[in-house]
């Protein structure tokens, strides 16, 4: 469980990376936040993708809680 924990934490700070990061391009100007948005967004609500990140965010909170409690 700790690998698939570390594994999942791992694909979702990629995600959070990108996701920030694409705020991270206002500084250069909103034309640019809104063409890497766009390419981003292409990825994320990919319908392989989305579901993943998904379900990847729901399992790594279920497999936090247990191994935070690992006598129950």
């Amino acid at each position: 469980m700790i690998v698939l924990h570390r594994n999942l934490a791992i694909f979702l700070a990629v995600f959070l990376a990108l996701h920030l990061g694409n705020y991270n391009i206002l500084f250069w100007g909103i034309e640019y936040h809104l063409v890497v948005q766009d390419v981003l967004r292409k990825l994320y609500r990919h319908p392989l993708v989305e579901p993943v990140l998904l379900i990847s965010f729901a399992t790594q909170l279920g497999v936090g809680a247990r191994l935070s409690h690992p006598g129950r």
